[in-house]
């Protein structure tokens, strides 16, 4: 992990005591950004150097528009519209960690990529509303909008009165999906009028999640 353990050093520690020289980098964010992906391959890439054995290294950078990875996806999704008694009533809501507004100014690319994830996945929903925004913003410097508290007062202002979540740049459950949305957005919600506030299942141990990493790393590496 990279603020958390077990650790990249730790990891590399484990890699050189089992005497393994090829190893497969998978990043387990679907969208690459030079701050989460590319921050973690230059830490790996630090500790390598300090390796006295190299290590022959391949990267999986990115799998945004994997077909397995929208599969699972849309197969969660699927799964939280099916509790509400008329889907065509809810408004689908993506919400992706947001990036200051200045990293896509330069060039990176996970905007584009978290887009292109949500047109993929809705191609398989008809008929359904959705709306991408942004949440976990920190700091004074402008980040992607609209935020997801924006987003959701827009759609409360509307008449929107149910509504489904959807986690899209996280892949697990912690702390921005189990208290920024499931309480503090849906205290907020609630308040604002919407009576019928509901997150869709993160991946965490998924199947068809955990096969399309399996097709990642066997076909994937590059």
């Amino acid at each position: 992990m990279r603020y958390s353990h077990p650790d990249t050093a730790e990891a590399l520690a484990a890699i050189a005591r089992e005497g393994i020289t090829t190893v497969t980098v998978l990043s387990l964010y679907p969208h690459y950004s030079r701050a989460t992906v590319g921050s973690s391959i230059n830490e790996l890439e630090r500790g390598t150097k300090k390796s006295a054995a190299p290590l022959k290294l391949s990267y999986i950078r990115q799998f945004y528009d994997h077909p397995a990875y929208i599969g699972a996806l849309a197969e969660k999704i699927e799964r939280g519209l099916a509790g509400f008694p008329d889907r065509s009533t809810v408004q689908l809501l993506f919400s992706a960690h947001g990036l200051p507004q200045s990293f896509i100014d330069s060039g990176d690319p996970y905007l584009d990529h978290i887009q292109a994830t949500v047109r993929l996945t809705m191609e398989q929903f008809g008929g359904i509303s959705h709306h991408l925004a942004f949440q976990s913003r920190a700091g004074p410097v402008k980040w992607l909008e609209p935020s997801t508290e924006t987003k959701i007062a827009e759609l409360a202002a509307a008449g929107c009165k149910q509504l489904l979540m959807v986690p899209i740049s996280f892949v697990s459950d912690h702390i921005e999906t189990l208290y920024e949305i499931d309480i503090q957005y849906k205290e907020e919600a609630a308040v604002l009028g919407i009576t019928d506030f509901r997150r869709t299942e993160a991946l965490n141990s998924s199947p068809a999640f955990i096969s399309c990493l399996a097709e990642l790393v066997r076909h994937g590496a590059s």
